[in-house]
């Protein structure tokens, strides 16, 4: 058996060599350093997020290794984190997700474009007199972000918060080895989010708007069961934090992947609309979602090997998505393929609920780049970030080129 680093830095920026090796070789490995299984074929990591054999509550396994001194802070992070809809199992979990697919349906679609339409419109605008530009800071992270604070029914001036909060959430979620630096910067992030949520559900109650937000908070005439407020709290955190962060990554992913392909660059240049296919086949191709981590609750068998009862999985989804049992020529972008088999946006119970939304943010923001900029390319080094739960880059330098006589605000 092969050893694999999963948490080396080449492997953050490509990843998918290893992948393919494990998926051939080693397709339900344990790494020791992660202290869990990895799993690599998409048959595999279907299972264990769909099978009830499995469980989405595995919070503590983003602490290992957390030094004691700091266990107090840890638990408080944790306690937060298990409340979360992605960390729940039903019935818990059956409650809050009726709640948020109430909230958030087809009521809220043209919420959605017309900030679409402006967010992607005064993105163009910042940038268009720029030779060079980081398309993440620029471009990537406010759009979705402004996009999720008029959904939210949230002040844009809380906006650069939801950023840092995020940021050190998930510097905890993703450090695969818990260090005291990433437990500090996830424990303040957790406290300064559920305060602030807090404050929010006050002010929502008290003068309710149409938003996702103000639906979330109050129950529904129907709703058969009360749920608490700790739970409530923590499904609102994990909507202000999870939405945004995956948004940015496959709009920064997806810019990438087509300014360095000339074939879907001329593809998207063309007056044809991207469609929603298209869009879940750059999710598939390089999504925002590295891997969902799932604990076993019995002993089972994966690809031949034995899984104890309480060991954790990490699915991942990057590889499962370009499995060529189940992809024809995998590691290709192909605008045409049937969006119904990959699984970056999850799937079974824990299926993204916004995967409408990020179809039509992304969509536009992707196209809306390469027609008002035809001839960008990347400008330097990318920068990806090390976390083994999301795939993203924080810095994308571009050389603009020239400007195309196009508005992309006298499209809507």
């Amino acid at each position: 058996m092969a050893d694999y680093d999963l948490l080396d830095e080449a492997f953050y920026v490509d990843p998918y060599p290893v992948l393919a090796k494990m998926r051939r070789n080693d397709p339900c490995w344990f790494d020791h350093r992660l202290g869990a299984f990895v799993l690599t074929r998409h048959g595999d990591v279907s299972r264990v997020l769909q099978d009830d054999e499995f469980s989405a509550q595995r919070v503590g396994q983003f602490t290992r290794g957390a030094p004691d001194h700091l266990r107090e802070k840890v638990d408080i992070y944790v306690d937060a984190l298990e409340r979360w809809l992605l960390f729940i199992d039903p019935p818990s979990h059956t409650r809050l997700r009726a709640r948020l697919q109430r909230a958030f349906g087809p009521v809220l679609l043209p919420v959605i474009e017309q900030a679409a339409q402006s967010a992607i419109g005064h993105a163009l605008a910042e940038i268009l007199e720029s030779p060079n530009v980081d398309a993440i800071a620029s471009y990537a992270y406010p759009i979705p972000t402004h996009v999720l604070a008029k959904v939210f029914g949230i002040s844009d001036s809380d906006i650069d918060l939801f950023k840092r909060w995020t940021t050190e959430i998930f510097t905890l979620i993703g450090a695969g080895v818990a260090d005291e630096a990433a437990v500090e910067a996830g424990y303040r992030g957790v406290i300064e989010l559920r305060k602030y949520v807090l404050t929010l559900l006050a002010e929502k109650r008290r003068k309710p708007a149409n938003d996702l937000l103000s639906a979330l908070a109050i129950p529904a005439d129907t709703e058969e069961s009360e749920i608490a407020e700790e739970d409530l709290v923590g499904l609102l955190m994990s909507m202000i934090v999870a939405g945004h962060e995956t948004s940015t990554n496959l709009i920064g992913n997806a810019l990438r992947a087509t300014l360095l392909n000339p074939q879907i660059r001329a593809r998207i240049s063309s007056p044809e609309e991207l469609s929603e296919s298209a869009v879940d086949e750059f999710v598939r191709y390089d999504g925002p979602v590295a891997s969902m981590l799932r604990r076993a609750k019995r002993n089972v068998i994966i690809a031949g090997t034995a899984v104890p009862e309480g060991a954790f999985l990490f699915s991942m989804l990057l590889s499962a998505n370009r499995d060529p049992r189940k992809f024809s020529f995998p590691d290709r972008i192909d605008l045409d393929r049937p969006a119904t088999q990959h699984l970056g946006f999850g799937v079974g119970i824990h299926r993204c609920v916004g995967a409408f939304m990020a179809r039509i943010v992304v969509g536009k923001a992707i196209q809306a780049f390469i027609r008002q900029f035809p001839e960008a390319s990347v400008g330097g080094a990318c920068v990806w970030q090390r976390n083994t739960s999301f795939r993203g880059l924080s810095k994308l330098p571009l050389n603009l080129g020239r400007r195309a006589d196009w508005s992309f605000q006298s499209q809507g």
